[in-house]
């Protein structure tokens, strides 16, 4: 690596002290990505993209931070694209600059660790059977501090008597009700759902409640 490309190498390595990381990815003698491997919460990884710690001139060295790209993916024939975020793995190396013919910076943020909702699907069915004296029923409700969530519920009543099934939903931006008589069958999509009750004005009611319930489940990826 030249001279100028060294010192490039360091302000870089300074500039990462004082403001945003800016990545970057070296080229070998023979013009291809170097790489280099690690592992994080025991899976290996192989990654080209770099933070410069520090620079060494009389040596001739650095100290590489290595960086992972999300979402991970594979280069192919060494063409880098798509990309969208690198993630800190707190892995470092250390390389000799001769081994080296440039590199090339990279203007994508760098983040100690990512917020990533899962969406997940349950199929929930219930029974029922009450009375109109009967108190409200809790059939479902979520204990989850942010609710994320969204869902349809279907109504069935099996019973054949005067009256109505009422089903109050509760979300975090209010109530919704939906009413129901003897053989009908009913269905509501509802978002952010905290709770679901049933109620009747009916002698006696049995049937089923169907909730085809997709919510978001948040987590953290870091590997520092």
């Amino acid at each position: 690596m030249s001279k100028w490309s060294e010192q490039s190498l360091k302000r870089i390595a300074n500039a990462n002290v004082l403001q945003s990381a800016i990545p970057i990815y070296l080229y070998t003698c023979n013009g291809k990505l170097f790489y280099a491997h690690g592992d994080v919460n025991n899976h290996v990884f192989k990654s080209p993209f770099f933070i410069v710690e520090s620079v060494d001139e009389k040596n001739h060295s650095a100290i590489l931070h290595i960086l992972l790209p999300y979402p991970l993916f594979v280069l192919e024939n060494d063409r880098i694209h798509s990309l969208q975020k690198f993630l800190r793995t707190g892995k470092f190396i250390k390389v000799d600059l001769h081994c080296f013919c440039g590199f090339s910076d990279i203007p994508i943020p760098v983040y100690d660790g990512i917020i990533v909702a899962d969406l997940i699907k349950d199929t929930i069915c219930i029974p029922y059977t009450m009375r109109k004296k009967d108190t409200p029923i809790i059939l479902w409700m979520t204990n989850e501090k942010n609710v994320m969530n969204s869902a349809t519920i279907s109504l069935d009543i099996t019973t054949k008597s005067e009256g109505e099934l009422m089903l109050n939903i509760f979300t975090k931006e209010g109530g919704v009700i939906s009413k129901a008589s003897a053989g009908e069958s009913k269905s509501i999509t509802v978002s952010n759902i905290i709770q679901i009750e049933l109620e009747t004005t009916m002698e006696s009611v049995t049937g089923t409640l169907e909730i085809q319930l997709n919510r978001k489940q948040e987590r953290k990826i870091t590997f520092v």
